[in-house]
C-alpha cells in the first residue's frame, strides 16, 4: 500500500503549497522526518505562505507587485524582490503589534469594564493614523488590510483551540467589525466621487451589504455573476420568443459597456424595448419570484440580512429598495434605461420606464411598484407621473443607510456595556449627566418600537441572598406566553428590592437598529430578575418563576465573549470585569455543576 513516504517532492510541494496550510503546519511537516525536513524547507515556502495569509492586504497593497511578468530584466526583478520583502515585513509588524494592542485592550476592559466601538480611543492600536489627511489615508489603505486578515487568521486558530479564550475572541471580532467598517467608508467615499457614469447602484449595495455584515465576505464579483446569470436566461427566453430581436446582433464591446456604465436612454425602438422589458417582467416576478419582503415578526438578523443584495439574489425576498435595484442593473444590462423613483409627497418608491427618454413624452411609460401577489398581479401601478423625481446614487446610499441607521448617542452610551450598565458605565454620555440605557428590538412589539431598560444610578448592589435561585455563568431555559421555550446563560441579575433602579421604557424609532434585541419576558412579580444571551441570539429580562436548569450545553450568542471567559462544559466562566460585580456567583455555578455531574454518575 502507498504511504505518504511514496509521494515526490513535486507532489509535497503542491500540497504543502496549498493556501489552507498555514507555515506552522509545514514546521511541523518538517520535523517527522529527516526526508521531510529536506523536502519542506522553510525558506522555500516562506514568501508564499506569507503572501498567502494576507490576501486582503495582498490585494490592496500595489496589485502590478505581484504581477507576473516573464520578460522583467533584472533590475525589475530586483524591484519585484524588495517589494514583496517590505510587504511581508510590515505584514510581521502588523501581526505583532496587533497582538500587543489586544492584550491591552483587554486589560482596559477588565479594569474598567468599558466596551467602546470607537478603536481610535485607544492610540496605541493604531499608530500609524497621523493628524495629516494623506498620510492618514495612505496608512489605512495599506496597513489596515493587514490587521483584517491577522484577525480572520487570529479567529481560525481559536477554532481550532477547545479552550481558547471567549473574551479575546469577542474583541478580535469587535476590532474586525470596526477595521473592515473603516475600510468601506474610504471605499464609499471613492464610489460617491466618481462620475455619474461609472456609479453603478449593484456596486453601492454590494458596498453596504459588506457593510452590515462585516464578517461575512461579501464579493462584487459575485454579486455581478448572479446578474449575469439572469442576463442570459432573459436572453434565453427572449430568444425563444423572437430570434430575430435586435439585441442579438449587439455585440461584446456594446454589452460590456452597459454592464459597466450607466446608460442614458434605451438602446431600442419602442417596440423592441418594450418586448426585453415584458421578458425581464416576466423571468425575474414570473420565474423567480422576486418578492419585496412583508414580513414583520421575524428575527432581527433576518431583517438585516433582507436588506442585503447578496441575500436577496440568493432567495429572492428582501428590501424593496435591493429588488429595484437588481432590476434596474439587469435592465442597464440588456440595453434598457430603467429607473428608481421617488413620490415624495408619500416617500415611496417605483420603477420607472419609457420608451424614450430623449423626448417629453410620458406616452407607453411603466411606472410600478412590486407586492406580494402571483405574477403578473404582483405589479402596483402609478399613473400620476408628474410628482415623480429619479432618485441618484447618493440618495440611494442614504437610503439604505437608513434602513440599519444607529442613533450614534444611544449606542455608545448603551449597547456598549450590555447589562452591565448596572455596575460600571463610565461612558461619555454619563460622564455628561445623561442616562445609561442599553436598547433593543422586542419581538413583542413591532419593529419600529423600541424597549429601553434605564438606569438611575451608577451602581445596583448585588449581594447575594437566599432568595437569589440562579448565578451568573448558569445555563437555564426560560418560557413564558410571549416567547418560546429557549435555552441561554445567565449573564446578570438584581433583586426585587432593587428595582426602583431600574426602569423599562419604550421609546419610536422609524428605523431598525442593528444589535442585539432585548426581550422582555417578565410579568413583574415580587422576585429576582434575570438577563440571559439566549441560544436565538438575542437578550431576555425574565422573571425567576420563568427559568429552570437544563442540559449544560454551549450557548450560540454573539455577545458570550464581552461576559465570559471559557465554557467549561457545564458553565461559563465570567472574566474579570463580571465577576467584579457578582464575585460570589462563581463559586455558586461550579458547585451547582458539580452537584448535578455527581447525581448523574
Amino acid at each position: 500500500m502507498a504511504t505518504i513516504m511514496c509521494l515526490s517532492e513535486e507532489v509535497i510541494d503542491m500540497i504543502l503549497g496549498c493556501n489552507n496550510i498555514s507555515i506552522e503546519d509545514i514546521i511541523n511537516f518538517r520535523c517527522v522526518c529527516k526526508k521531510f525536513r529536506h523536502v519542506a524547507k522553510y525558506n522555500k515556502f516562506q514568501e508564499k505562505k506569507f503572501l498567502q495569509r494576507w490576501p486582503t492586504a495582498r490585494k490592496h497593497y500595489n496589485n502590478k507587485v505581484f504581477k507576473k511578468n516573464e520578460q522583467k530584466d533584472s533590475e525589475g526583478n530586483e524591484q519585484e524582490n524588495k517589494n514583496v520583502l517590505n510587504f511581508i515585513d510590515i505584514g510581521i509588524n502588523c501581526a505583532r503589534g496587533l497582538r500587543k494592542s489586544m492584550h491591552k485592550i483587554i486589560e482596559i476592559y477588565y479594569s474598567t469594564h468599558i466596551v467602546t466601538n470607537n478603536f481610535l480611543e485607544y492610540d496605541f492600536i493604531f499608530p500609524f493614523y497621523e493628524d495629516d489627511i494623506v498620510w492618514d489615508y495612505i496608512n489605512k489603505k495599506v496597513k489596515a488590510p493587514f490587521y483584517i486578515d491577522e484577525i480572520k487568521n487570529l479567529l481560525t486558530e481559536f477554532s481550532r483551540k477547545p479552550a481558547y479564550n471567549l473574551t479575546e475572541k469577542y474583541y478580535n471580532v469587535q476590532l474586525f467589525n470596526y477595521l473592515r467598517k473603516d475600510m468601506l467608508k474610504m471605499e464609499l467615499c471613492i464610489f460617491l466621487n466618481q462620475p455619474d457614469r461609472v456609479r453603478l447602484l449593484e456596486r453601492l449595495a454590494t458596498i453596504k451589504a459588506q457593510e452590515f455584515q462585516p464578517q461575512k465576505d461579501v464579493f462584487y464579483s459575485s454579486v455581478t455573476a448572479l446578474l449575469d446569470n439572469i442576463v442570459l436566461e432573459v436572453l434565453n427566453s427572449l430568444r425563444e420568443k423572437d430570434p430575430d430581436h435586435s439585441i442579438f446582433s449587439a455585440s461584446a464591446e456594446n454589452f460590456s459597456y452597459w454592464k459597466n456604465n450607466n446608460i442614458d436612454d434605451n438602446q431600442w425602438n419602442e417596440a423592441e424595448g418594450t418586448q426585453i422589458m415584458d421578458t425581464l417582467d416576466e423571468y425575474i416576478f414570473g420565474k423567480l419570484n422576486f418578492r419585496p419582503d412583508q414580513s414583520r415578526n421575524i428575527e432581527w438578523n433576518m431583517q438585516l440580512k433582507r436588506k442585503c443584495i447578496d441575500y436577496v439574489l440568493e432567495h429572492k425576498r428582501g428590501q424593496e429598495v435591493i429588488i429595484y435595484i437588481i432590476y434596474h442593473s439587469v435592465a442597464r444590462r440588456l440595453g434598457l434605461r430603467c429607473d428608481i423613483v421617488m413620490k415624495y409627497s408619500h416617500e415611496s418608491t417605483y420603477l420607472f420606464w419609457k420608451p424614450s427618454y430623449a423626448t417629453n413624452s410620458l406616452e407607453n411609460a411603466k411606472c410600478f411598484r412590486i407586492n406580494s401577489n402571483k405574477y403578473p398581479d404582483c405589479f402596483i401601478k402609478e399613473q400620476n407621473f408628474t410628482s415623480f423625481e429619479v432618485i441618484t446614487a447618493n440618495e440611494i446610499e442614504n437610503i439604505l443607510s437608513n434602513l440599519i441607521q444607529l442613533n450614534e448617542n444611544l449606542w455608545e452610551s448603551s449597547k456598549l456595556n450590555g447589562w452591565d450598565f448596572y455596575h460600571c458605565a463610565w461612558t461619555t454620555s454619563y460622564k455628561q449627566g445623561k442616562l445609561n440605557a442599553w436598547s433593543g428590538i422586542s419581538r413583542s412589539i413591532p419593529a419600529h418600537c423600541i424597549h429601553v431598560l434605564l438606569m438611575e444610578n451608577y451602581e445596583i448592589p448585588n449581594a447575594r441572598s437566599k432568595e437569589v435561585k440562579f448565578a451568573v455563568g448558569m445555563i437555564v431555559t426560560h418560557s413564558d406566553q410571549s416567547t418560546d421555550c429557549s435555552a441561554g446563560v445567565i449573564i446578570g441579575w438584581h433583586r426585587y428590592e432593587d428595582k426602583y433602579l431600574v426602569k423599562i421604557k419604550k421609546f419610536n424609532r422609524r428605523h431598525d437598529f442593528n444589535f442585539l434585541p432585548l426581550n422582555i419576558c417578565s410579568d413583574f412579580k415580587e422576585q429576582t430578575h434575570y438577563l440571559i444571551l439566549t441560544e436565538n441570539n438575542e437578550m431576555c429580562y425574565v422573571g425567576e418563576d420563568a427559568i429552570t436548569l437544563t442540559t449544560p450545553k454551549w450557548i450560540e450568542n454573539s455577545e458570550i465573549g464581552r461576559h465570559f471567559d471559557k465554557f467549561e462544559g457545564t458553565h461559563y466562566v465570567p472574566n474579570k470585569a463580571l465577576e467584579k460585580h457578582y464575585p460570589h456567583d462563581a463559586a455558586v455555578t461550579a458547585t451547582k455543576a458539580i452537584s448535578d455531574s455527581d447525581a448523574i454518575f
